[in-house]
């Protein structure tokens, strides 16, 4: 499959924001295409997640767009862990309607979210694994890994940890942190 051109991919960028590309193409070097509806405009040809016809064909992994550190992660799953474009797609949550995925603003606040075609969500360190699993084939041991009973509560403890210092840690910004009604206690 050709690579659409930066060219092509900022104008098309550009007619699903109304002009403007938005956060997920300014906090990434590789554009991640938002989850939209393709009935009104058409991808360009060569486009990597042309094929993503309905917002149900493919899981999404739902990240926080202002989060320096989750936009990164969000890059090293595009890069290193997911096999191919259209195994499952990467989107900020701030460029989804939520409802449609059967999310909450505060569910996406708190915690990273993947949902399954059948509308399945797993939250946090689940989500981890769950993307884990979705991956290239030595990630997978990974994935089974968190899911084991007692490793995946220590999981939950450590990403809820991180979740709510995510601005404190290198590479995190003011803009990471979570609203103090999220933050753990």
């Amino acid at each position: 499959m050709r690579k659409p051109s930066p060219a092509s991919v900022s104008a098309y960028a550009a007619s699903c924001y109304g002009g403007v590309a938005g956060p997920a193409f300014a906090s990434t070097s590789r554009y991640v295409p938002p989850l939209i509806s393709y009935a009104e405009t058409s991808p360009p040809p060569g486009w990597e997640n042309g094929g993503v016809s309905s917002p149900r064909s493919a899981p999404v992994l739902v990240f926080d767009g202002d989060c320096a550190i989750c936009s990164t992660l969000s890059r090293i799953v595009a890069e290193r862990i997911r096999r191919r474009d259209d195994d499952f797609v990467i989107a900020a949550w701030q460029d989804l309607d939520l409802t449609e995925l059967g999310l909450t603003e505060q569910q996406v606040i708190d915690a990273l979210q993947w949902v399954t075609p059948a509308g399945r969500i797993a939250s946090g360190a689940d989500a981890v694994a769950a993307v884990l699993m979705a991956g290239h084939v030595w990630w997978r041991p990974f994935g089974a890994v968190i899911r084991l009973p007692l490793v995946n509560q220590l999981a939950a403890v450590i990403y809820r940890w991180v979740a709510a210092n995510r601005d404190r840690l290198p590479g995190g910004t003011p803009a990471c942190a979570m609203p103090p009604s999220s933050r753990a206690s």
